[in-house]
């Protein structure tokens, strides 16, 4: 997995708080910009499987955009299925998801100050190119005053540079 942006929690995340995400852009998994992925591990350009497929890296699908952090564990954002582009001869590029809740990820509460990254899922990041634009926000379901929304945008995951997105 090769890393991307990162952002720290400035309060406690229920697991009913709400994420927002729009993913734009792939990732090739192989050199010479073959078996390109969109943001759910769809395959977007044709390597050694055909447009539209997908294969299991573990408990993620090769190519898809994870987040969470060591801890937590990391969690597949986008579903790879049919509403992604699975099994279509033009998968999106652009993916958007939301609001859902934290829960509905796999996460419980998450203590302010906790750290959260976005990642894509691979094993041999080494000849890994191209990268997935991130924005989206968070939106937190508590009935006390310092309810808020967070947003983060054009966050940038990518091969070589990280951009850090602190929730502020």
């Amino acid at each position: 997995m090769f890393s991307g942006p990162t952002f720290t929690f400035v309060s406690t995340i229920a697991p009913t708080d709400m994420l927002t995400l729009t993913t734009s852009g792939q990732v090739f998994l192989q050199a010479g910009n073959t078996y390109g992925t969109n943001a759910a591990g769809v395959v977007t350009t044709a390597g050694t499987t055909a447009v539209g497929g997908s294969s299991a890296n573990g408990s993620t699908t090769f190519g898809a955009l994870l987040f969470g952090n060591t801890t937590f564990g990391f969690k597949q954002v986008y579903g790879t299925n049919a509403g992604n582009g699975l099994g279509s001869g033009g998968p999106p590029s652009t993916l958007n998801i939301g609001p859902i809740t934290f829960a509905s990820l796999g996460f419980g509460s998450i203590p302010a100050g906790t750290v959260f990254e976005f990642r894509t899922s691979d094993i041999n990041t080494g000849d890994n190119s191209a990268s997935f634009t991130v924005s989206g926000q968070i939106n937190t379901n508590t009935a006390a005053p310092e309810s808020a929304v967070y947003a983060f945008g054009s966050g940038r995951l990518g091969v070589c540079a990280a951009a850090r997105c602190p929730i502020e």
